[in-house]
């Protein structure tokens, strides 16, 4: 039979091990709050203001305007040099400069950076070349990263006005997502983009970089997801889409396709960091927009400001003034409105820095493939963001494309491998304060570990925790009350020999004359000796 002490061991063992599980079953449930990064008008050193991922590098800090690189997978600084070489490097200020590129890096005023190995540096075929450095970068008011290993520019990138600005490598092995995703900061390797409403648009909104999760105030309708197409040199973003149809909606109500029964349709790329809305063959569909609208590809101008290379119109020209809808296989329909697609020319001024709006002549953010690039891939570029919301995802090598909804509530969630939102935060973004983690750029290793304390249990967590332990408390009020019935059904415990004292000093009873009477096989009483003992 079972021994009761052992029993209750048993019991004991379920009952210590069973709350801390029930726990971890809830933790698990739960998952790191996103890195949400503004995307917007950032003010820069020299008193201007550039638009871009708004990161801090160094201490003090010094703040500088991003562009997302999905080619990539490091940072990208220009220092107090920032060799503008465009239309002749004479033509530039320092402060002209410092707004083309999104800030002038410092790296004498920091006190934070530190020599760092080529080791420490992803290799990134296509940068100009660099100088490592290893710096603290403030990703936002919750997330800084230490000795986080960057580059700064020795060269011009020589990519005319298309790449000007500071990089943040966004690619399938970035640097930055690696050890937000290994210190468990962010849940998996992700990232969404909003561009917003930036330079030249009526009313300004900023947009944004999510790490780990996306802004679902930012979406409408149904979410489309498909599979990234890994090795198109002219897709570096591997967001490869397939077009087929453009139609321009007109303000009196007529829609017109640039699409005819002969048209094939447009292999496009989602490319965030160029400065325009689409990248279109000239043949046969720019050259029908145009017809469209009176105009053709000969009485066009092309834009050398902030929406470099797009089609500019003449002064004496009339701009186009509706909206075009671009509708992929996938079944979404983007309607880009005409804020997006016809905007003021945006010029940066090169001894100022200041950015200059001229309502003359205004900037058409299509660029007419044509000539020497006429067989290139298409682009939908960042001012597609403002009327699409993307969101990467290198874990299950798939993204999804939402019509945006352009507003400034915010509701930002994770996803699960099954694409299901997640809302149940591990930490909210404002429990510990400013998370200190290292990028691992000194040493040249890979350490990412978090130098704060770990990420306090989520509201629902502690929830879970509360109803397993009254679930335990149950179990230990019913264990007791069924080991006391156990035991009470057996009848009173017989004492153990081993549990008598010694008796030789206790007095002892008389012999007794008769012992107790006993049924022996003849019947007789048993017969007693008596010994006397001698005088």
């Amino acid at each position: 039979m079972e021994s009761p002490i052992r029993t209750s061991h048993v019991w004991l063992a379920v009952l210590l091990i069973l709350p801390p599980y029930l726990a971890t079953l809830v933790q698990a449930a739960c998952s790191p709050y996103p890195v949400a990064i503004r995307l917007g008008n950032v003010s820069l050193s020299n008193g201007q203001t550039a638009r871009g991922i708004e990161l801090a590098v160094g201490e003090p800090e010094q703040k500088f305007a991003f562009m997302p690189q999905c080619g990539h997978n490091s940072t990208l600084l220009y220092g107090t040099n920032g060799v503008c070489t465009l239309r002749g490097s004479d033509e530039w200020s320092k402060d002209g400069c410092t707004s083309f590129r999104g800030g002038s890096y410092d790296q004498l005023a920091s006190k934070t950076t530190e020599t760092t190995s080529q080791d420490a540096f992803p290799e990134d075929d296509g940068w100009p070349d660099t100088k490592q450095v290893a710096d603290t970068m403030k990703v936002n008011d919750n997330v800084t990263l230490t000795d986080l290993a960057m580059g700064v520019a020795l060269s011009d990138w020589d990519t005319q006005g298309y790449n000007a600005m500071m990089g943040l490598g966004l690619g399938l092995n970035s640097t930055i997502l690696r050890v937000l995703k290994d210190s468990g900061k962010i849940a998996s390797r992700t990232w969404s983009l909003f561009w917003g409403r930036g330079f030249g648009m009526s009313s300004q909104l900023d947009g944004h970089l999510i790490l780990g999760g996306y802004d679902r105030a930012k979406v409408s309708g149904k979410r489309y997801t498909q599979s990234l197409t890994p090795g198109k040199a002219q897709c570096e973003s591997q967001a490869v889409v397939t077009v087929t149809d453009l139609t321009m909606n007109f303000d009196n109500g007529t829609d017109v396709s640039l699409f005819t029964s002969m048209s094939n349709a447009i292999s496009a790329c989602i490319n965030p960091t160029l400065p325009v809305m689409m990248r279109m063959p000239l043949e046969p569909f720019f050259g029908t927009f145009l017809g469209h609208t009176n105009n053709s590809i000969t009485e066009m101008d092309r834009s050398l400001g902030y929406h470099y290379w797009n089609m500019r119109y003449r002064p004496d020209q009339k701009p186009y003034d509706g909206a075009l809808t671009i509708t992929l296989s996938s079944g979404l329909k983007v309607r880009v409105e005409r804020e997006n697609l016809v905007l003021p020319h945006v010029e940066l001024d090169q001894q100022t820095g200041e950015m200059l709006v001229n309502e003359t002549g205004k900037d058409l953010l299509i660029d007419s493939m044509q000539d020497v690039n006429k067989n290139d891939m298409a682009q939908l570029g960042w001012q597609f963001l403002s009327a699409a919301y993307l969101h990467v995802n290198y874990d299950t090598s798939e993204f999804s494309l939402w019509v945006a909804n352009p507003t400034w509530d915010v509701d930002i969630v994770t996803l699960d491998s099954s694409y299901n939102d997640v809302t149940d935060f591990c930490t909210s973004r404002s429990d510990n304060g400013n998370d200190t983690i290292s990028g691992g750029g000194s040493s040249g290793g890979d350490d990412s570990s978090a130098d704060s304390t770990s990420p306090g249990l989520s509201r629902g967590a502690i929830s879970g925790i509360s109803v397993g332990a009254a679930a335990a408390v149950a179990l230990i009020i019913g264990a007791a009350v069924w080991l006391y019935k156990r035991r009470k059904s057996r009848g009173p415990p017989l004492p153990s020999p081993r549990m008598w004292q010694n008796t030789s000093s206790l007095p002892q009873d008389p012999t007794p004359k008769t012992p107790p009477m006993c049924e022996l096989d003849n019947g007789d009483p048993p017969k007693i000796r008596r010994y006397e003992m001698a005088a």
